[in-house]
């Protein structure tokens, strides 16, 4: 790491030298410049600043820069402009195009299926994928699936294969092949084309993660949904993403509250509309995570809120949410936490895995 590279990732440069390292000959040094500062740099023992986006000339410099693993860092970076990252979906770089498309939320979504075509390697497809507006068409799922087959192994085609299975648009001939792999089974629950047969069929599968899956899916039907068993785990951070943003009457609210299922009531619990007869409900909940989402989410949650710790036995006949604080202190659950691989990567569920982001990758 040379001296102008750290200099380059120093959030505090003047503009007039910024620009100069645009044009550094070290494409590292470009490369640092390129992936901008970090989201706030800490000033004395407890303050933060948040660092200014680049000059203008400098995205302009960057985002024409020879060197692809530049373009790419700039592609991450959060601060740049709209027109230039437009632009930047018509890189010579397929890469490039597909992390200036991932990390842009107003990308056209017509413009994600185009740049799917264009895409050669793992890594920019799952970006892809995560963005995509609907069903992946089934021919365009085989030709991906034809360059897995070729790439056996490699870490990234695993990861694109459960995707391919979680939105491809499923005919006959896919849905047989996907099922017959026992860890695919999963995704294939998951995928909001499968048959209604399939459906109840792997309702009934012997593996609870199979289950998990059908009983995320946002339009089953609630009775099957209800009589459907799953074992969950409590140090999980699964959750039910429709859940969060779904337009829930009390009636509805009260049903989640009340499901068999715990990864609906700890979803439920994260939701900041809930009134106090649903808040009430949660914080009595059997499940440590679901008392934990209420205390720290509700902030109409009981007086003096903290769930008791599953190890400090059964809860008292008042309740699970006590004035006086029992057990020490818990740790949030971590966002990061286990969770199936199936599940980490469901549509249904967030939060969403992604290609994790390497420097200049």
């Amino acid at each position: 790491m040379t001296v102008r590279s750290n200099l380059a990732s120093n959030p505090s440069l003047p503009p007039a030298v910024q620009v100069v390292l645009a044009g550094d000959a070290d494409p590292r040094v470009r490369g640092r410049l390129a992936e901008g500062p970090e989201y706030f740099a800490t000033v004395g023992v407890h303050g933060r600043r948040t660092p200014d986006p680049l000059p203008r000339e400098v995205y302009e410099l960057l985002a024409r820069d020879p060197d692809p693993k530049v373009r790419r860092a700039l592609a991450f970076n959060r601060h740049l402009p709209d027109d230039v990252r437009a632009r930047m979906l018509d890189d010579a770089d397929s890469r490039t195009a597909a992390i200036a498309a991932s990390e842009w939320p107003l990308a056209p979504t017509g413009r994600i299926g185009e740049l799917l075509s264009r895409a050669t390697g793992a890594f920019g497809r799952q970006m892809l994928l995560l963005r995509l507006d609907g069903p992946l068409p089934a021919e365009a799922a085989r030709a991906m699936l034809a360059e897995i087959d070729s790439a056996a192994g490699d870490a990234y085609s695993e990861g694109l294969l459960r995707q391919i299975v979680e939105v491809a648009d499923l005919d006959a001939g896919l849905t047989d092949r996907f099922l017959a792999t026992p860890d695919l089974r999963a995704a294939v629950a998951a995928n909001p084309t499968l048959s209604a047969e399939h459906i109840a069929d792997l309702a009934r599968d012997p593996n609870s993660q199979v289950r998990a899956a059908v009983v995320a899916r946002r339009s089953l039907d609630p009775e099957l949904r209800e009589s459907i068993p799953v074992d969950y785990d409590d140090r999980s951070s699964a959750i039910v993403g429709w859940l969060l943003t779904e337009n829930l009457s009390e009636q509805d609210q009260l049903a989640f509250a009340r499901s068999r299922h715990q990864i609906f009531r700890k979803t439920l619990a994260m939701r900041a509309d809930l009134p106090d007869e649903i808040v009430e409900i949660l914080a009595d909940d059997e499940s440590f995570a679901v008392r934990l989402f209420v205390c720290e989410r509700q902030p109409n949650a009981p007086v003096g809120c903290w769930p008791r710790s599953p190890s400090s036995g059964p809860a008292t006949a008042g309740g699970t949410c006590s004035p006086t604080r029992t057990s020490p202190p818990m740790p949030l659950l971590a966002w990061p936490a286990p969770m199936s691989p199936t599940t980490a990567r469901s549509p249904q569920h967030t939060p969403v895995c992604r290609p994790i982001r390497s420097r200049l990758c």
